[in-house]
């Protein structure tokens, strides 16, 4: 089975700094940012979780919204080329940055990417094929 990640990282401060606030979980804002990101796509909230769960099932999305932090994961972030994730989900709103984390250990593939402002600064999709 292993593990999977495919997560997207919103972030206006860094994120040391962002998680040592202990911030809280900002329901209204993680169900406007969800439906932004989504816009054609029936939600319906199925409950609460944790970052375990980063690797939803086909249809799911799991976010959340930490006041200057926030975490989506979705298959659609799950492609071989980081760099070429569609626009769109870069600019959701005023973040400074964007991370993109994807790993699948079945096959030992590991995805990174990463845009400040709007601009990608690095990117990196390794697997041993």
């Amino acid at each position: 089975m292993g593990a999977k990640v495919c997560m997207l990282i919103y972030l206006d401060d860094p994120t040391a700094y962002a998680l040592a606030q202990s911030p809280t979980l900002n329901g209204p804002a993680t169900d406007t940012l969800v439906n932004k990101l989504f816009p054609h796509t029936h939600l319906s909230q199925v409950g609460m979780g944790n970052l375990a769960a980063s690797n939803p099932t086909k249809g799911a999305i799991y976010a959340a919204c930490f006041g200057g932090l926030s975490i989506v994961a979705a298959e659609e972030f799950g492609g071989d080329h980081p760099s070429k994730l569609t626009q769109h989900f870069l600019t959701p709103g005023n973040e400074q940055q964007v991370v993109l984390l994807a790993m699948h250990s079945v096959v030992d593939w590991f995805a990174y990417a990463y845009w400040q402002r709007g601009r990608l600064v690095r990117a990196l999709s390794l697997a041993p094929d």
